[in-house]
């Protein structure tokens, strides 16, 4: 609180000084840049307050970013984003693309699959409905529409996508 008192005192011996040898009128801009500059004692209070709970709430945030409860550092989007960059340069048809997408997404490293645990992914998938056959795009088949139909489940949206990279 000082300091504030200081600094406001010395806005009023500037602006009083300025009266004095000038004698500047009411609406002076410079009188009312000193007059805006005082500082109130609410202002100064709750500026401090400010300040102080702004260090604790970085503290606590630096020391939960590694919590289980705390907020990812990467979101969903950007994951997805990651994965079909990596899934954009594996060699295989459409199909093995979406298989190895699904793997990534599940945290599941498809390189540990053996041929035939892969090869079953791969038939399951061909028995979904939501996977489109002989690398047709849904999103093509959408735009025909009149109004494309909402994604309603994640398998829609990566086949939308995978469409469309793919």
């Amino acid at each position: 609180m000082p300091a504030q008192q200081n600094l406001n005192a010395l806005v009023d011996t500037v602006r009083h000084e300025i009266i004095e040898r000038y004698r500047p009128g009411e609406d002076d801009p410079h009188l009312k840049v000193l007059q805006a500059a005082h500082i109130s004692d609410d202002e100064y209070f709750s500026h401090m307050v400010l300040d102080d709970l702004n260090l604790i709430i970085r503290d606590i945030r630096e020391t939960h970013k590694k919590d289980s409860e705390s907020a990812p550092q990467t979101t969903v989007a950007n994951e997805l984003k990651e994965n079909l960059e990596a899934v954009e340069n594996f060699k295989g048809s459409r199909l093995e693309k979406l298989a190895v997408l699904y793997c990534k997404q599940l945290g599941i490293n498809y390189k540990n699959l053996s041929d035939e645990e892969f090869r079953w992914l791969i038939r399951i998938l061909q028995k979904s409905k939501k996977t489109v056959p002989n690398g047709k795009s849904m999103l093509k088949r959408q735009t025909a529409r009149k109004s494309p139909p909402a994604l309603e489940t994640f398998s829609n949206l990566l086949n939308v996508i995978i469409g469309t990279v793919f």
